[in-house]
């Protein structure tokens, strides 16, 4: 059986002391996928967050992580992984919920908003939605936006990635994990070989 890892809850007092940035308030409109949500607001260049409501919502990119693939229009498979991670952020952040984010200036290369994000449970308190990925072994760490200025933030997020690749949680209880970014580049005849071969591995745990 797969050990249970409790997920950290902060108050919104804690979650401003820990993040390096400005947190800002709006609310989840729909959650696309391990490491992407939709947001009430939309947010500038500048990270700052715009008077109103947009139409559509705006995408956020979660900060420092890199979740697996669920499937979608170019992909038939989801990559081994990918519901849950979808699952777990659903759980955590349901349309509605009010949610703070601490937006990095700039955007990334599909101009979607790069953010560290804490969402609000039922109990008031806030769960850093990168930080629950990681410790449970849900997502990859990803470093390519991490700004050298956020030392603590960086190393924290890259030490639960360590921990959990080490105690074998979730993606990696196997050692047969694929990094998304690869997933994303390899062929579609072979995501069903590989799909197949996580399902048999996770089977014997």
């Amino acid at each position: 059986m797969a050990p249970q890892v409790e997920i950290n809850t902060y108050s919104l007092v804690e979650a401003r002391r820990m993040s390096p940035r400005d947190l800002q308030e709006t609310r989840v409109v729909r959650v696309i996928d391990g490491d992407t949500l939709v947001v009430e607001h939309a947010f500038d260049r500048a990270g700052q967050r715009q008077n109103g409501k947009t139409n559509k919502g705006a995408h956020i990119r979660f900060d420092g992580v890199d979740a697996p693939e669920i499937k979608h229009s170019k992909r038939a498979l989801d990559q081994p992984g990918g519901p849950a991670a979808f699952e777990l952020i659903t759980k955590l952040a349901p349309p509605n919920a009010r949610i703070w984010l601490g937006v990095k200036r700039g955007n990334d290369r599909f101009h979607r908003t790069v953010a560290d994000l804490w969402a609000e449970q039922p109990d008031g308190r806030l769960v850093w939605l990168q930080e629950a990925l990681l410790m449970t072994g849900a997502a990859w760490r990803l470093t390519d936006y991490d700004d050298k200025n956020e030392r603590w933030r960086n190393a924290h997020l890259s030490q639960l990635f360590n921990q959990a690749f080490e105690a074998h949680l979730a993606l990696f209880a196997c050692r047969v994990p694929m990094n998304p970014h690869v997933w994303r580049h390899t062929p579609e005849a072979r995501l069903g070989e590989i799909a197949a071969a996580a399902t048999r591995c996770s089977e014997t745990k």
